[in-house]
């Protein structure tokens, strides 16, 4: 990992590795055995960059999302944003980066308070840190509901009220009213049919556009990464085995488990987004 490619990287990883125990406790107080989710995890992502990082189910996409959102810590490695090394998971220092980094989930329906109204959802992140008075945060929230394509209608509804396209719409606005630098999506259209997956899609290519984002997409869906990113990193068993161009990984994979991938899901040329 060269100097030049780090400083002007966001974020960086070098030799990150995660593991978990497994199995019951050991008799005499001996140690759990483990299981290694990510060994030697070392990519970077350029500001306002947009990386894929794919993979089968327990790859260890998702447990590299948690790390990179400081809910848990890795076991070896650094992670750092911004070129300095992000704190430990629960550390303070983290409450000022949570505006500056932000997690996307799969699932909006469990993500998103039942009981809060989609206006007051996406408010929330604003009165937590702090940011202006009651009525400003209420026309930043509402500025931000807008900016994902939803009405004054759409804010006075609760979650069960919205459809899967619309509620993850509002997990976005709930991101993007903090105005981060880096948005990270897990899996952000898995739940959604394959016509509300392209108007995800092309809304998050507009806004990328818009606010200069940087995204980490973490996927198994090759034509969806294809779609969004400019590069893609594979990992397999917790190993990334290829990075590259999005196109060119996807068009002409080197590495056996790549091209397993692409065997079993073709993956169709990028598709226009306007």
């Amino acid at each position: 990992m060269s100097a030049a490619a780090t400083s002007a990287a966001l974020l960086v990883a070098r030799a990150i590795a995660k593991s978990y125990p497994v199995g019951p406790r050991r008799l005499l107080g001996g140690a759990r055995a483990r299981r290694a989710v990510l060994c030697d995890v070392s990519l970077e992502l350029a500001r306002g960059g947009a990386l894929g990082l794919v993979g089968e189910s327990g790859s260890g996409k998702s447990t590299f999302a948690r790390l990179v959102v400081g809910l848990e810590s890795p076991e070896a490695g650094e992670l750092a944003f911004d070129g300095r090394p992000l704190p430990r998971a629960g550390a303070r220092a983290w409450r000022p980066l949570r505006r500056r980094v932000q997690l996307v989930f799969q699932n909006p329906l469990a993500a998103l308070d039942p009981a809060l109204r989609a206006l007051a959802a996406v408010e929330e992140g604003l009165a937590i840190h702090r940011l202006g008075k009651r009525d400003e945060r209420r026309r930043r929230a509402a500025a931000a509901l807008e900016s994902v394509g939803l009405s004054s209608e759409h804010a006075r509804a609760l979650p069960h009220e919205l459809s899967g396209g619309q509620r993850q719409r509002v997990a976005l606005a709930r991101a993007l009213v903090l105005e981060p630098e880096l948005l990270v999506l897990d899996e952000p259209t898995s739940a959604l049919d394959v016509s509300v997956q392209a108007q995800v899609l092309n809304l998050l290519a507009r806004l990328r556009e818009r606010h200069g984002l940087a995204y980490l997409l973490i996927s198994h869906d090759l034509a969806v990464v294809r779609a969004t990113c400019d590069e893609v990193a594979v990992l397999h068993a917790g190993r990334i085995v290829e990075r590259g161009g999005s196109d060119d990984v996807l068009r002409a994979p080197r590495d056996a488990y790549t091209r397993a991938l692409v065997a079993a899901v073709p993956v169709p040329p990028p598709a226009a987004v306007g």
